[in-house]
This record gives C-alpha cells, sequence and structure tokens, in this order.
C-alpha cells in the first residue's frame, strides 16, 4: 500500500520544474526506441548473451537476464536488463462453470492491473511495536543506538504522479498534492493523458558486493532510491482475447528518466539511467490462471561509482553524514551545487570499484575475472539480480493485497487505502 513518503532529498528538491519537464520528451521518445527494439529481440528469442539469474523448482517460470546493443538516437547503446516469467494466482472456486469463473477473474485482473496497481504497489513491513528514538543524534551516530528506529521499513515501488500533459490540447500540468498517490486510470493514457511523470520510491534497494569472497566482510552500495519514470499510451496493454488459450493481456510500462543534474557518489543507478523501460503485463490464461510478465532494459554503466578530487566535495559529502550544516546539506545549497553539474562531469573524478577491478585483472592477466568472477561484468550480473530479487518481492506483496479484495470490480465496497494510494 503506497504511503505518505518524506521530504525530497537535497538532490532532488534541486531539480526545478523546468529542468525536470524539459527532459520528459526525450526520455520519453529514447525509452520507446528501447522498447521497440527489446520487443522485437524476445519475440525472435535473439539475445546477444543470455544468462539465468534465478532457478526455480516445480514451478514453470521463466527468468533470465541479458547484455546486448540496442540501436538508440542513432547509435548502438550496450544494454542490459532481465525478463521475468511469473506464476501470479488461481482463483479459488468450487466447482461451478469453469468459463465463468475464469472469465471474472478475467475482468478482475483488468482493473486491477489498469487501475489500482500502481497504487498499491508498496507495502510496509510488520513491526510488534515502535518506541521514541530521539531525533538528535547525528547520522554517524545513529548506528550506535539500540532504540528502534520510528521510521517504517518498506517494500516494492511506491508511485506518486506529478505531472500530466493533456492529449486533447498539448498542455502540461501539475496533479493536486492531494491526488498524488490516487494514480489515474491508465486506460485512459492516449485519450484523456498523453504522458503522466511519475516519481518512484524504490525500498531496500541495495547492491552488496564481497570483495574478497564469500564470507568475507561486504560493501553495501545503497542505490538511489528515487526515479522519475514517463508513461505512454504505447506502453499499455488492454487485449481481450488475444490470441488461442488467452483471455486477456493487461499492463503498463513507462521509460526512466534520468535526474537532471543528480550527481554524487553514484554515477548509475536509479535516477542516473540514460535510457530505459519497464514493463509489467498480466495474462489471463482460459484456464484462469493469471501469470505475470516483466521486462527490465537499461544502458550498462560507463562508472558505477564517481569519487571527486575536489576536497570541497569531499567536505560536503563529510557534513551530510554527520548532519553538519555544510553547503549542499540543504535543498539551497544542493540547488547552488546543481548549476556546476556540467563542469564537474568533464572534471576529475574517477570510479575506485571499477578501476580496481581493471587494475587486479591487468594485473593477474585475466586470472580474477576467470577464476575469482571479479569483473565489471560479474558487478552487472550482481545488480540485475538485485532487480531480479526485488521485482520478486514487489509482485508477492502485490499478490497478497490481490488477494484481500473480494472484488476489484465493486469501488464502492474498497477500502480508502486502495482507492487513495495510501496506507492508514
Amino acid at each position: 500500500m503506497s504511503t505518505t513518503a518524506g521530504p525530497p532529498s537535497a538532490a532532488a528538491a534541486a531539480v526545478t520544474d523546468a529542468e525536470l519537464l524539459g527532459e520528459v520528451e526525450g526520455a520519453l521518445a529514447r525509452g520507446r526506441q528501447l522498447h521497440r527494439w527489446w520487443r522485437a529481440t524476445e519475440a525472435a528469442d535473439a539475445y546477444r548473451e543470455r544468462f539465468e539469474v534465478v532457478r526455480t523448482f516445480n514451478r514453470p517460470d521463466r527468468g533470465f537476464a541479458f547484455f546486448d546493443q540496442a540501436p538508440v538516437d542513432g547509435a548502438e547503446v550496450p544494454v542490459m536488463g532481465d525478463v521475468e516469467d511469473l506464476f501470479f494466482d488461481r482463483p479459488k472456486a468450487p466447482p461451478g462453470d469453469p468459463a465463468a469463473t475464469a472469465e471474472w477473474t478475467r475482468r478482475q485482473v483488468r482493473r486491477f492491473a489498469l487501475r489500482y496497481f500502481l497504487r498499491v504497489s508498496d507495502t510496509r513491513r510488520p513491526a510488534a511495536h515502535t518506541l521514541y528514538r530521539p531525533p538528535t543524534l547525528a547520522p554517524v551516530f545513529q548506528p550506535l543506538s539500540w532504540c528502534p528506529d520510528d521510521v517504517p521499513e518498506r517494500e516494492g515501488f511506491g508511485y506518486r504522479q506529478l505531472y500530466y500533459k493533456r492529449a486533447a490540447d498539448g498542455a502540461v500540468g501539475e496533479f493536486p498534492q492531494a491526488q498524488r498517490h490516487r494514480i489515474v486510470d491508465l486506460r485512459e493514457l492516449g485519450e484523456t493523458w498523453e504522458w503522466l511523470l511519475l516519481r518512484v520510491s524504490l525500498f531496500a534497494f541495495d547492491l552488496t558486493v564481497q570483495p574478497f569472497g564469500p564470507g568475507t566482510p561486504e560493501m553495501k552500495i545503497p542505490l538511489d532510491e528515487e526515479q522519475y519514470v514517463v508513461l505512454a499510451d504505447d506502453f499499455v496493454v488492454d487485449q481481450d482475447h488475444p490470441e488461442e488459450g488467452v483471455l486477456g493481456r493487461y499492463g503498463f510500462g513507462y521509460a526512466t528518466l534520468r535526474t537532471p543534474g543528480d550527481e554524487g557518489l553514484l554515477a548509475y543507478g536509479p535516477g542516473l539511467f540514460a535510457v530505459g523501460f519497464q514493463t509489467f503485463t498480466f495474462e489471463v490464461l482460459t484456464s484462469g490462471e493469471v501469470r505475470l510478465h516483466l521486462a527490465f532494459t537499461v544502458n550498462r554503466p560507463e562508472r558505477l561509482l564517481n569519487l571527486s578530487l575536489d576536497p570541497l566535495r569531499w567536505g560536503r559529502t563529510a557534513g551530510r553524514m554527520l548532519g553538519l550544516p555544510w553547503p549542499g546539506t540543504t535543498a539551497a545549497g544542493a540547488r547552488r551545487e546543481a548549476g556546476d553539474t556540467a563542469a564537474r562531469r568533464g572534471g576529475l573524478g574517477f570510479d575506485p570499484l571499477l578501476t580496481a577491478v581493471r587494475t587486479l585483472g591487468f594485473l593477474t592477466d585475466g586470472q580474477a575475472a576467470r577464476d575469482f568472477c571479479i569483473s565489471r561484468q560479474q558487478l552487472e550480473r550482481d545488480m540485475l539480480v538485485q532487480h531480479f530479487a526485488q521485482n520478486y518481492r514487489l509482485i508477492t506483496n502485490a499478490l497478497l493485497t490481490w488477494r484481500q479484495i473480494p472484488s476489484w470490480l465493486d469501488d464502492a465496497a474498497l477500502p480508502r487505502w486502495v482507492v487513495d494510494g495510501r496506507s492508514a
């Protein structure tokens, strides 16, 4: 269930409306190109390099990741992604008319996928109790405290609609604050809305690396937990009886948008993809079984980390960690920093992680990659596995929500937290 997020980060606050909206059309165009390439590649099963990311037992699921190259804006872009085919649900109904049960399920799935899924896509982890935690501790000292944290732990993706472009007259507007979590019916894309700009909170999305092998100390890289995405009608699937054996196919997708001026220690991850898309498609079979197909593709990273050689930036980073009012720890300071982002990107900086991997590969004549899996490609695979696992948690939680509601067709009987996209 969606919950009200806290205030945006300093980096997010530094982005102006004009900067954000100026990126929408380009991000959508690139995402469409990448999506068209993926659909052709998937139909022909013609991935250049494909590998498994999960093993399943006693279930006919399909899950794999891939590396390839895709044409975007006239250039061949190295890309990577993952594809998942999952069993979602099967109707639990007494003996009767199987065809009627399957048709009832189809109508339910259509409404859930296109109207309510984005409103209930994140969940709060259960907690036995919550105690007060003194708010005066600096972030660097909080790991030493035994006090339970008042901040709720969440899983999944939390969506908020920010801006729209109307299909009739091309006017761009902003959704009122009260409607941010109440995502519009996606069947209206193309007729009422040309596109929607959403901000997505990605919860519990960290990349864990053990540079010295299993059982050794690990390094956790917290990936950015915010991503802007653009929804449009050509990412929406709304098909009744599309083929033999399939009663309906319903879903949505979106293009990813690189956050303007967003730069820090991370050089790659949510909010930093140059091009990308994600799709969620439900399929209802004539047996009543419901399956879910997910696809995700983004550009491969040039760098993962961006360690600046500017000592002033070291001070700003330390100030943020210690909770000190160093320039850049506030929204206003972050906005001033964003003014010279382009200069910083062309300035001094390096990726210590990939530099170490390349150096080790050179010193061992490739043995580090061959025998110890210490390679850039392994890091990319780990990122895809993490994304795969997060999607799996998202769908598992969505299934629990789906089963709570007796009928998704009865709008008057739906709980307020479903309709409004907010938890109690």
